[in-house]
């Protein structure tokens, strides 16, 4: 049996009836906010051709035409979408009835964006219920039992328009902007020596997770003969699970108002959105039950850590519902970037971990 229940003029949400196993998805009729296309070749003939031989070599490749902006529904998302859907589904073809639980197996959009109009919908609004949840975004070779949280926000550097063959009329903020940003690596560096009780995941360059900030967008002017009235950038700062956001927003404030008196310059910083993360313990049962799935399946135990970046599983932890982590991105993988891809032993390894999961 089909269900389709039109929520809102935005939203169909569908349930499909496999005896114990339930498949949702969320699907969007609304122009939605997703990653920029990565900036790479365009597709052709002979990359169709490169993408095909590529599978023989172990990999799933991404080779989607780029997309303008007002088309941004056609971003690739191998690594961390449509891999996660391949697996699940493959599972469940292979289990059929011969599960030894009731499944759910949801399938959203807008992770990329903090999800809130996605798993966020579904745990919150529509209040899916379940005892624990694998969020399929992570990487092949850990259990993810948490992931960081992240502040985005703008800082703006403010001077005086004029015109660029009388410059000395105006007061330029594009160059102030760049001092400032060197000013602020200070601050990356600072961010970097906090360090968190849990583990990184493997081969990262810290055994525990640590701070980070990166300054991500940049912009300031229209046109070459005018000087601009103001510049900006956008950042992107990484909270650990166990780290308290309101201290990390007060140290990066404290720095910048600091950086900004030293420069004399008039600059503003703003926040606009914050994520805390959040963290499963390594004891729970369910941990320990989805550590020995993946076991049977690689022969000895991966690492339990927390991602780096963040996933969804936050709107199951908010709730109080043990879960995990797993997928299949590999470090290798070029995800967020230009051919991102999978590899075909990863997909393979990801559904027979969910085969022993909950066969």
């Amino acid at each position: 049996m089909t269900a389709v229940q039109k929520l809102d003029r935005f939203v169909d949400f569908c349930t499909v009836d496999l005896g114990l196993a339930r498949v949702t998805a969320l699907q969007y009729r609304a122009k939605v906010r997703r990653l920029p296309e990565a900036v790479g070749p365009e597709v052709t003939p002979e990359s169709i051709r490169k993408s095909l031989r590529s599978v023989d070599r172990g990999h799933a490749n991404n080779y989607i035409k780029a997309a303008k902006a007002h088309h941004d529904f056609k971003t690739g998302n191998v690594a961390e979408g449509k891999s996660a859907i391949a697996a699940s589904l493959g599972a469940l073809r292979l289990l059929g009835k011969g599960v030894k639980y009731n499944v759910l197996m949801a399938a959203s959009p807008d992770e990329e964006i903090g999800g809130v109009w996605g798993i966020g919908y579904l745990m919150r609004d529509v209040r899916l219920k379940m005892d624990c949840g694998v969020v399929v975004d992570s990487m092949p070779n850990m259990v993810g039992i948490g992931a960081c949280g992240r502040m985005t926000g703008e800082i703006k550097v403010f001077g005086k328009q004029g015109h660029a063959g009388y410059n000395y009329l105006a007061d330029n903020p594009i160059p102030k902007l760049a001092r400032l940003l060197v000013e602020l690596e200070g601050f990356v560096k600072q961010r970097e020596q906090k360090l968190s009780a849990i583990d990184a995941p493997p081969m990262s360059p810290k055994k525990k997770l640590w701070g980070r900030i990166s300054f991500t967008v940049i912009g300031g002017g229209e046109k070459e003969n005018v000087v601009p009235a103001l510049a900006w950038t956008r950042f992107d700062l990484r909270l650990l699970p166990d780290e308290e956001p309101l201290e990390a927003k007060s140290e990066f404030l404290d720095y910048f108002e600091r950086a900004k008196e030293r420069l004399g310059m008039n600059a503003a910083l703003t926040f606009d959105y914050e994520d805390p993360g959040f963290v499963t313990a390594a004891s729970t049962p369910f941990v320990r039950a989805f550590s020995e799935a993946a076991s049977a399946v690689f022969g000895q135990p991966l690492p339990i850590a927390a991602s780096l970046g963040g996933d969804d599983g936050k709107f199951l932890s908010e709730r109080g519902i043990p879960v995990v982590s797993y997928g299949a991105i590999a470090d290798d993988t070029q995800f967020h970037g230009t051919d991102e891809f999978v590899h075909l032993s990863d997909l393979e390894h990801l559904r027979d971990v969910l085969v022993k999961l909950i066969g």
